[in-house]
């Protein structure tokens, strides 16, 4: 119960992050998906059951105050959690190609099908614009860019000694495994 109730309040805070202070740091009005990484870490995570609860209630909040059809958001980010929850048993706490590499594929997911059911189906067939505008920009932002630079070198000693810092990736997955960890 302690689990469920945190990783609501996470839900939460990563919307209220998501729709409010990230739109300050956007760049040509695209802004990391908190969400998305939010629902492919707990299918990562906690497995496909986890994953699809979570994903639904952040498809819902999405739906209740941006969506203009209710159930459209919450079951794409319902299959974002449920797909990640098929990798649920290559996860290693110490590697982080895979959950990187699934969040980025998730996030192409996610945008080809919000392409697919509120453009594609209204006649609009510029895919590859989309792609270039859009999609594109969204995954390096989400996934890369807050990943970039782990190393940084220290420039008044020697090249070699570099100081790892926890960056924002980072410290989400650390926070998921927290709650992934909490006992009962």
């Amino acid at each position: 119960m302690k689990s469920k109730l945190v990783l609501f309040f996470t839900i939460i805070v990563c919307f209220l992050l998501q729709s409010t202070v990230l739109h300050s740091v956007s760049i040509g009005s695209i802004t990391p998906n908190l969400l998305l990484i939010l629902c492919s870490s707990m299918g990562l995570m906690r497995g496909r059951k986890s994953g699809m609860w979570t994903g639904f209630f952040c498809g819902l909040l999405t739906d209740l105050f941006f969506g203009s059809v209710l159930g459209f958001y919450a079951l794409i980010y319902m299959y974002v959690g449920f797909i990640s929850g098929y990798t649920y048993r290559i996860y290693y706490d110490n590697d982080l190609k895979v959950p990187i590499l699934l969040t980025a594929a998730m996030d192409f997911f996610y945008n080809l099908a919000v392409y697919g059911f509120q453009f594609l189906l209204r006649g609009r067939m510029n895919l590859f614009i989309y792609l270039y505008r859009i999609i594109i920009p969204e995954i390096v932002y989400t996934v890369f860019l807050p990943d970039q630079d782990k190393c940084h070198c220290n420039k008044y000693k020697d090249h070699h000694s570099c100081s790892f810092q926890l960056n924002f990736f980072d410290q989400f997955f650390y926070f998921s495994t927290q709650i992934d960890s909490l006992s009962f």
